[in-house]
C-alpha cells in the first residue's frame, strides 16, 4: 500500500466510533476503533523497521536517505493517526518485541551514519545530517509512547546516546 493510499485510509478512519471491520484475506476481523488503531501503529512500526534494516551492499548515504525517506512517509502516517490518541492520553498496547526492534534498528542505522561521516565529503554530509535528524525523530516519536520501557529496550536506547551525541559533536 503507497503512503498515499494509506494516509487516506488513516483519515477515513480518524474519529470514528464504533467497531472497524478489517478484511484479512477471507476473514473480517471486527475491531474496536482503539485496536485498530493499535493494530495499524504496531504495522506501520514493522514496515518500518522493514524498510530501515534492508541495508545494500555497499551501503552509501544516498541509499541510507532514500531508506529514510520511505520510512518519513510511514511516519507521517503514523504521527496522523496517533495525534489524536496522543491528545487523549490513550493508553495503546504496542507489541514489544516490535518496539525493541525499532529501538534496536534506529541504533544500527545511526551507527552506519557515523561510520560514513568518518568517510563523507560536503554532499554526503548534508544527506547524512538529513538521515540522522530524521532517525532522532523517529526515535522520539517512539519514546512518546508508554509502555515499552523494556530491559532490552533501555539498554537499546542506552547505546544511542553516545552515538547520537557523537554526531551532534561531528556535525558541530
Amino acid at each position: 500500500m503507497a503512503s498515499e493510499e494509506a494516509y487516506f485510509i488513516a483519515e477515513m478512519a480518524r474519529g470514528v466510533d464504533g467497531p472497524v471491520a478489517i478484511k484479512v484475506g477471507d476473514f473480517v476481523l471486527q475491531l474496536t476503533h482503539a485496536e485498530a488503531d493499535e493494530k495499524f501503529i504496531n504495522n506501520g512500526f514493522k514496515s518500518i523497521v522493514d524498510i530501515l534494516s534492508q541495508v545494500p551492499a555497499p551501503s552509501t548515504p544516498e541509499s541510507l536517505l532514500m531508506r529514510v525517506d520511505r520510512a518519513g512517509e510511514v511516519l507521517r502516517v503514523l504521527s496522523h493517526v496517533s495525534e489524536p490518541l496522543r491528545e487523549e492520553e490513550a493508553a495503546l498496547n504496542l507489541d514489544i518485541p516490535t518496539q525493541e526492534r525499532l529501538a534496536k534498528t534506529i541504533l544500527e542505522s545511526l551507527q552506519l551514519a557515523d561510520v560514513m561521516f568518518c568517510k563523507a565529503t560536503e554532499q554526503p554530509l548534508r544527506i547524512l545530517t538529513q538521515a540522522v535528524i530524521f532517525l532522532a525523530r523517529l526515535l522520539q516519536f517512539d519514546l512518546g509512547f508508554s509502555g515499552i520501557w523494556t530491559t532490552q529496550f533501555r539498554e537499546t536506547c542506552e547505546k544511542v546516546a553516545p552515538v547520537l551525541f557523537g554526531l551532534v559533536m561531528v556535525r558541530k
